[in-house]
């Protein structure tokens, strides 16, 4: 079973692209993507909103 999780945040003035850049700059994100039962974590910029991100983050729960 998979779990999908998205996220909407927001940044005035280019804060919130400031923010994934860091993430990705700190290692974070490589962090992240590299947790067991990770399938996916990505960014994603709605087209009607210029200072909106959106994260998809998907997890496979393995059943114990």
């Amino acid at each position: 079973m998979a779990i999908t999780v998205n996220l909407y945040y927001k940044g005035a003035n280019g804060n919130a692209k400031k923010f994934m850049e860091e993430m990705e700059k700190s290692g974070t994100v490589a962090a992240i993507r590299a947790e067991k039962g990770n399938l996916r974590y990505d960014y994603f910029f709605p087209a009607n909103d210029p200072e909106a991100k959106s994260i998809l983050f998907l997890i496979f729960e393995s059943e114990s």
